[in-house]
């Protein structure tokens, strides 16, 4: 039987008005405590492949084509109503701009506790602090206190990952979740990510422009060129020469 959380066979999306092509067969898998890379320049497709696992595409998009199987269940068979236990209880996803994420008008704690009740937890203050120490909060009743906009983007981005990991998640899909961080904020997140893989068994999906990030940090890494899979290997095979020249470009860049 197979192991894997995710497998994801030729998946296509297209836009609705015009039927311009966003991402073209796109397959995948991913298994507990693999981390997988997904590469590409800007308009590659990175974030709509996200959305589109987790069926969250904007109106304007479609899924033309392909599967998307959590442990064997189809989602594009899914009811809403299974797609909102899914979210969350089986694929969360960490977005690229905390502050964004989160509802200036109600406290960062507050707003935890909202996932858990979406999922049947009553959500008191000490499993609050515990998801906020999980995640690496010193002061975790502080933050779970404060707006927002009371907080560094270091402290909402652990935030937002207590949430996303507060319904024991199978899959975590962290789009760009190093991009508006310092040098030294960023080693630390992903340090929590490798920490809480390993620790709750998480398949990551790391969605990046940074191949220093997916080098360092994921197992095997797919590359997206303007929604084409242009590479799919381990991040040990990168270097090989017999990589797709878009790939051989993205490591030249790297090394200006």
């Amino acid at each position: 039987m197979s192991q894997d959380l995710l497998t994801v066979r030729n998946l296509s999306v297209h836009l609705r008005c015009g039927g311009g092509m966003i991402l073209q067969d796109i397959s995948l898998s991913l298994r507990p405590r693999q981390v997988l890379g997904v590469v590409g320049g800007s308009g590659s497709g990175k974030t709509t492949l996200g959305l589109a696992l987790l069926r969250l595409l904007p109106p304007a998009m479609e899924q033309t084509s392909g599967s998307i199987l959590y442990r064997a269940e189809d989602l594009a068979a899914c009811s809403e109503v299974r797609l909102r236990a899914l979210r969350g209880g089986a694929l969360s996803m960490v977005y690229q701009e905390p502050a964004s994420a989160f509802d200036p008008l109600y406290t960062v704690g507050r707003q935890i506790a909202e996932a858990l009740e979406a999922h049947g937890d009553s959500a008191g203050q000490k499993r609050i602090v515990e998801l906020l120490v999980m995640a690496g909060v010193k002061d975790p009743q502080r933050v779970a206190d404060s707006y927002p906009h009371e907080l560094s983007g270091g402290l909402l981005q652990r935030a937002m990952i207590a949430q996303a990991v507060s319904c024991s998640p199978g899959i975590l899909i962290a789009d760009e979740p190093t991009s508006s961080l310092d040098v030294r904020v960023q080693a630390r997140v992903m340090e929590l990510f490798m920490r809480l893989k390993d620790q709750l068994g998480l398949g990551i999906i790391l969605i990046t422009h940074d191949l220093g990030l997916i080098r360092h940090f994921a197992d095997d890494v797919l590359v997206l060129d303007h929604g084409v899979m242009v590479d799919h290997c381990p991040v040990g095979s990168l270097l090989f020469s017999e990589r797709a020249d878009y790939t051989r470009r993205l490591l030249e860049a790297e090394s200006l």
